[in-house]
This record gives C-alpha cells, sequence and structure tokens, in this order.
C-alpha cells in the first residue's frame, strides 16, 4: 500500500522571515520556467514546503513576469523567506529590457562565451542596475537580495584562451584607475606588456579585476539609493564562485575576480554564499562531502567576519548525468554543517530528481470550508489528464467502512482537488484512491522523459 500520511500543513508567518534566509535549506527558483506556469501561486508554495525548505531564493531575470507578488506572499503564508536573487552582469536579461545604449556596457572576451555579460566597470550600468534592484525590492516584499555570479566568467585564465574584459572601455578604465600607460597583452608572447613577461602589470590587472566587483557590489548594497538605505529591513547576502582546489581562492581570483574576503569585509553582509564551480557540479561522481574541498574558501570568509553566516551552493540537476538522488542530496545537507556551512541552496527546484524519476507522493490532506471538498498535496505537479480516472472511486474510512464518492476532479500544480458526494470525517485516517495518477513530463525542462505513474491499487492516506 501507497503508507504516506501526513497532516494538513499549518500556515504561519514568523515574525522576521529575514532569519530563515540565514540557516538552513535553501532552493533556488525560477517561476519563468513551464514547471511553474499555469498553476496557483498556493501550489507552487505548498510544493517547496512539502519539500522541507526555509526559504527561496527566488531568480529575476525578466521582470514584470518574473516578479509575482502573489508567489512571494504565498511563500509567506507558510513561514518561507524568499530572498530576491539578480546576475549583476544581465546575463539572462531580455535585450528588450535593457536600457539604450547598453551596447556601450559589454564585456569583451578573448574568445567569444556564447553569453551576453556587461561589465562592472561602467558607472551607467551600476546606476540602472541598482535601480532594478531597488525597483525589485518595492515591487514585491521581499526579505532578503542576493547578487549572484558577480565575477568575469573566464576560468582556467589566458592559458586557456579565456579572459575578460578586454573591451576597450574596460582598458581605459584599467590605465585610469592605475596610472599605467598600457594593458597587458594575452595574445603576443613578444609584446613587453605580455603578462607572462611583465608580471607586474599583470598582477595590478588581476588586483584591479577584483576590486571594481568589490566596489560594484557595495555600491548597489551601501551606496547612495542602495539597498541598505532604502530597504534596511531586508538582509543581504553576496556571493562568490568556489573551486574544489586547495589553490582555489587564489586561482578564481586570479582568473575570474572573484575575492570573497574582499567583498565580506568591504559590504558586511548578513550571509555570503559560496557557489559550486562547473568542473565541479558537472561531475557525475561527485562525493556529496565534496564541501570539505571548498574550506580554503569557507576559512577566508570566516576571517574576513566570524559572525557572517556562510551559505554554499551546490548544483543538482542541470545534465541528466549528474542529477542527483534524494540520497545524495541529504547527504550533503546533513555533513555540510561539519563543513562549516550553515546554510544551503541548489539550482534548481524543478530539476530534482523526483521530478524526473519518482512517482507522485501524497503528502497532505486538507478539509475545504464546504465541507466536501478535500485538498491533496502531492510532492511534485501532477498530470491533469491522469487525474481524470479518479471520478467514481470512493474514499474510504475502512476502519468504519464508510465512503464517499469522487464527484469532481480539479487539478492545480501540485494540488489535486476532490469534490465528494458527502462530509467525510475530520480527525480520522482516510485512503485516498489516487493509483495510476502520475507526474506531467511535458512540463519538465525540455518535456523530457516518461511519466511516472503511483502504483495500481496503491492507496494515498492523509487526516482531513
Amino acid at each position: 500500500m501507497h503508507a504516506l500520511l501526513l497532516c494538513a500543513s499549518v500556515l504561519s508567518q514568523p515574525a522576521d522571515l529575514r532569519d530563515t534566509l540565514l540557516t538552513g535549506e535553501s532552493v533556488e527558483l525560477h517561476v519563468g520556467f513551464p514547471y511553474y506556469r499555469d498553476r496557483s501561486a498556493e501550489s507552487i508554495a505548498s510544493e517547496v514546503q512539502l519539500a522541507g525548505f526555509r526559504s527561496v531564493q527566488y531568480l529575476i531575470c525578466n521582470e514584470p513576469a518574473d516578479l509575482r507578488p502573489d508567489v512571494i506572499e504565498a511563500f509567506h503564508r507558510r513561514g518561507i523567506g524568499v530572498c530576491a536573487a539578480l546576475f549583476p552582469t544581465a546575463v539572462y536579461t531580455p535585450e528588450s529590457l535593457l536600457p539604450e545604449g547598453w551596447q556601450a556596457w559589454q564585456m569583451e572576451f578573448l574568445r567569444p562565451s556564447g553569453y551576453r555579460h556587461l561589465s562592472f566597470i561602467h558607472p551607467g550600468y551600476r546606476e540602472w542596475l541598482k535601480g532594478r534592484v531597488t525597483r525589485a525590492l518595492a515591487a514585491a516584499p521581499f526579505d532578503g537580495v542576493v547578487l549572484m555570479e558577480p565575477y568575469y566568467p573566464a576560468f582556467g585564465g589566458p592559458d586557456r584562451g579565456e579572459y575578460s574584459d578586454i573591451s576597450p572601455a574596460f582598458q581605459q578604465a584599467f590605465r585610469e584607475a592605475t596610472g599605467e600607460s598600457s594593458f597587458p597583452s594575452f595574445t603576443d608572447p613578444a609584446s613587453p606588456d605580455y603578462y607572462e613577461t611583465d608580471t607586474d602589470l599583470y598582477r595590478k590587472l588581476v588586483d584591479y579585476r577584483a576590486k571594481t566587483i568589490v566596489d560594484f557590489y557595495d555600491d548597489i548594497a551601501n551606496g547612495p539609493g542602495g539597498v541598505r538605505e532604502r530597504f534596511p529591513n531586508v538582509a543581504i547576502a553576496t556571493w562568490s564562485v568556489g573551486l574544489a582546489d586547495p589553490n582555489g581562492p587564489a586561482l578564481l581570483r586570479e582568473w575570474e575576480g572573484d575575492d570573497a574576503a574582499a567583498m565580506v569585509s568591504r559590504i558586511r553582509p548578513d550571509l555570503h554564499y559560496i557557489q559550486t564551480h562547473w568542473p565541479d557540479w558537472s561531475r557525475p561522481d561527485l562525493p556529496p562531502d565534496y564541501t570539505d574541498a571548498y574550506r580554503p574558501f569557507i576559512d577566508q570568509v570566516r576571517e574576513a567576519d566570524p559572525n557572517v553566516k556562510v551559505g554554499f551552493q551546490a548544483d543538482i540537476g542541470s545534465l541528466e548525468p549528474m542529477r542527483k538522488s534524494p540520497e545524495w542530496y541529504h547527504a550533503f545537507v546533513t555533513h555540510a554543517p561539519a563543513a562549516g556551512i550553515d546554510a544551503t541552496t541548489y539550482y534548481e527546484f524543478h530539476l530534482r530528481w523526483e521530478v524526473y524519476h519518482g512517482a507522485p507522493e501524497l503528502r497532505a490532506a486538507a478539509l475545504a470550508d464546504d465541507r466536501r471538498t478535500v485538498r491533496l498535496e502531492f510532492d511534485k505537479r501532477i498530470d491533469p489528464a491522469t487525474a481524470e480516472a479518479l471520478k467514481g472511486r470512493k474514499v474510504t474510512h475502512f476502519e468504519s467502512g464508510s465512503s464517499w464518492a469522487i464527484e469532481a476532479v480539479a487539478v492545480d500544480g501540485n494540488l489535486l482537488n476532490l469534490t465528494l458526494d458527502g462530509e467525510p470525517p475530520t480527525g480520522k485516517t482516510l485512503g485516498f484512491p489516487v493509483w495510476g495518477v502520475t507526474d506531467w513530463p511535458a512540463v519538465r525542462f525540455g518535456g523530457a522523459g516518461a511519466a511516472n505513474a503511483i502504483p495500481e491499487s496503491a492507496w494515498g492516506w492523509g487526516e482531513l
């Protein structure tokens, strides 16, 4: 029998949901994916809560479509804090949302990266992004804010032919800031400015790149018209990328401008997140305790501010070969405190293993005010077409032998509303005839995979 019992959820909102962002399990969520469309805010919040998360990193790429106050308020009703999460290089922002003249703000790479990134050195861009961040915080009741991936995306550095920003505007800004008359060359070994020849010039560039990121983030967080001035009750998180390498902090500072210690010292965040870099998260064999290899990053954050909370971001499902199982995830979050981590998050909620490989599980049941409608809450989105088969089946109280026929069904994301031909009792464990109900591959990323069905003759159990 499909023996899962969970009472109806109690909706409550702590006095200060900021605290939910600083410890425990969080998850990243982007309402722009098909998985979150054509369903209520309540169903999204229900599914996240049933998965056990204290808070959400709410990704904003495309306003106003991504800014849904109803979703944030639904999370709040369930005691789940919400952190606004934006990308400071506008990498996923549609061009239609960028201001006139944005082309002058682009990073230039040694070789094309395949993505568009805007550079940290442009005052006009910084002011535009500051306005974008504060408008988002004014539009919805967020509990925190974070800028994700504030770096120059050039993993491996010049040795691999990866480097940015080398645009004319960046080179001019570097010369003005340092008093140098030259800029390092990365393509001509015969040049006296070649980065391996004039190492002093190259080191100044490394330092300058790191400084530009901290300056950029600090102004948005602490500058005039910034987050702390306009929204003093909103928690501020900072973000940097890590790597499972003993020399990781030095390598990523050189290659991509990441300097977690400088960021924490300068910005004074409530929480600092360390992100798993792609060479690690893309490994199918990555062990759940790989966070131990990130201790150099965690230690430098602690040294910069012993009181700051340390968060850690994993990626457990972007690619099918490295999609992590529930057992892997449980081991990951269980081990995190031993590695010095206060909070965890991962990308992205609907990419988790269960959405692709597990049959829907009934997790909660509640009786509506009309006393004849029962709301069943599942751990994932279900296919409305398969739920139609429940009509005519009977909800049963096996102890007494009483039953109530299902007259109508209505699906809302992970919520299944059953209208019965009578009023079932409260305080009793009932059996719900949910066999044959499946998840919905059409709303997965890429519409991938086969449907997973609740086994034949399997009952779901719940107390109203």
